[in-house]
């Protein structure tokens, strides 16, 4: 026996596998671009390699901020000083 309740659930189920087919997400075809579900917006090439290499840019910030920090050069002086606020957005 089946409650309303399990209904509207399996009916929600069906609708969310509607949208996701319109979206080819079950294809075995390769994507070729990124899209996004709710504006129906492609990605452009540029935004989607600036989001493939994210994990590279955040190691070399991470690198920058230590050398600028914690590294000092030959008369002991450092870029910034260890205590120094972070600034609110950096754009490289």
């Amino acid at each position: 026996m089946i409650t309303e309740r399990q209904k509207m659930d399996l009916n929600d189920e069906d609708n969310l596998v509607k949208t996701l087919q319109c979206f080819t997400l079950f294809s075995d075809d390769a994507v070729t671009a990124l899209q996004n579900i709710a504006t129906k917006d492609i990605v452009t090439v540029n935004i989607e390699n600036d989001l493939l290499m994210t994990r590279q840019k955040g190691q070399d910030q991470l690198i920058q901020c230590i050398e600028n920090r914690l590294t000092s050069d030959e008369n002991g002086n450092r870029k910034v000083t260890l205590r120094d606020t972070l600034p609110r957005n950096i754009f490289f």
